[in-house]
C-alpha cells in the first residue's frame, strides 16, 4: 500500500480563509499562520506576492475603506478583515495600521523564509479554479524560487462557496477537505518561538 505523499509545512495561498482553518484542523502544527491565512487574496495579488519576495504588500498608502467597512488594498485588490476592527473607519484604520503592519511583517518574513529555505511545502487553495490559473502561479514559483520542492494543490471539488467570510459555511466542509488532503501527510511539525500553530513539486494539480 503506497504512503501519503509527504511534505514539511502546509500552507494556504488563498484565496480565502476556509485554507487556513482546513489545514490546521487536518495537519495541526505543521499548517502554522501564513500571510494569506486570515485575507482575501485573489490571483493576481498572489502573483504580485511570489513575483516580489512577498514585499510591498501591505503599505498604508494603498489601504482603503470598502462600503461595508472592510479595509482593502486598492492596488492589488486584497481585502483585510480581520487585521482591523470591522466595520472600520478612516480613524480605526490609522490607529490600527502599526499593529497590523507589525504582524503583516512578520507573516511576510516567514514566507520568505520557507520560500527561499529547503523544507517541503504543500501550498493549497481555499476553491477550486481553472487549471490554467494554478499552472500561472506554479510556473511562477519555479521561476523565482527555483530550488523550492513543493505540491500546489487546487482547491477540492464540490465544497460551498460563501460571499463573506463571516457567512455561515465559511470554514467549508470538513468531509469534503478530510478526502481532499486524504493523501498527503507532514513529514514534521513546525514550532516557532511565538507560539503560531504551525521541501515536493507535482507535474499537476488535482
Amino acid at each position: 500500500m503506497t504512503g501519503p505523499i509527504e511534505f514539511d509545512i502546509a500552507l494556504s495561498v488563498g484565496t480565502k480563509c476556509r485554507t487556513a482553518y482546513q489545514l490546521r484542523r487536518v495537519f495541526g502544527d505543521a499548517a502554522p499562520a501564513g500571510l494569506f491565512d486570515w485575507q482575501k487574496t485573489p490571483l493576481p495579488a498572489l502573483a504580485f506576492a511570489i513575483r516580489g519576495n512577498f514585499t510591498g504588500m501591505f503599505e498604508r498608502r494603498d489601504l482603503v475603506l470598502s462600503d461595508h467597512g472592510t479595509v482593502r488594498n486598492r492596488r492589488l485588490g486584497t481585502r483585510h478583515p480581520h487585521e482591523f476592527p470591522n466595520p472600520a473607519d478612516l480613524a480605526v484604520l490609522d490607529g490600527h495600521y502599526a499593529t497590523a503592519r507589525s504582524r503583516h511583517d512578520h507573516l511576510a518574513a516567514r514566507m520568505r523564509e520557507l520560500f527561499n529555505g529547503k523544507r517541503r511545502l504543500l501550498l493549497c487553495f481555499s476553491k477550486r479554479l481553472p487549471t490554467l490559473y494554478v499552472a500561472v502561479i506554479r510556473l511562477l514559483i519555479r521561476r523565482h524560487y527555483p530550488a523550492l520542492k513543493f505540491i500546489l494543490l487546487n482547491g477540492p471539488r464540490g465544497d460551498i462557496v460563501t460571499q463573506r467570510d463571516t457567512d455561515d459555511g465559511w470554514q467549508g466542509t470538513d468531509s469534503i477537505w478530510d478526502a481532499h488532503l486524504a493523501n498527503y501527510g507532514a513529514a514534521s511539525g513546525f514550532a516557532t518561538e511565538d507560539g503560531d500553530r504551525p521541501s515536493i513539486e507535482t507535474a499537476g494539480a488535482r
